[in-house]
């Protein structure tokens, strides 16, 4: 090895924190304040997305409600569909193997239900 590779310069710097600097690489840049501005723009519009997105899901939340409202049949369904899933999820024995596919079945319901209302929601909304 020579004694050139060899060689490492370190700094003491303030706290004690050691700066190590190897030879041929390149110490990290500032960057630039044009870099800087296009990070805080695609926060911005991040952030904007973001706040959006949640009222937007607001609206749907009490449209949804509302639909739930006019609809207690269907609003009850989900209810009991809800309970029957957490109950065989907590249930020890497989209903003779028939515990998974009811799962999964009840929650495909509960899907269809809750995008049956969610339409519905829609359709009142645009009138």
């Amino acid at each position: 090895m020579r004694e050139r590779d060899a060689r490492v310069s370190i700094t003491s710097l303030e706290a004690g924190i050691v700066s190590v600097n190897l030879p041929g690489k390149r110490k990290p840049t500032q960057p630039s304040p044009c870099c800087i501005i296009c990070r805080m723009k695609s926060l911005r519009s991040i952030l904007l997305g973001i706040a959006l997105g949640s009222v937007t899901t607001l609206v749907v939340a009490q449209n949804v409600r509302s639909e739930r409202a006019n609809h207690p049949r269907i609003s009850a369904a989900i209810t009991q569909l809800r309970d029957a899933v957490a109950y065989m999820e907590a249930a020890p024995h497989d209903f003779g193997g028939h515990k998974a596919a009811a799962i999964q079945s009840s929650r495909a319901a509960i899907r269809d239900l809750d995008l049956a209302l969610r339409y519905r929601a829609h359709e009142d909304r645009g009138r």
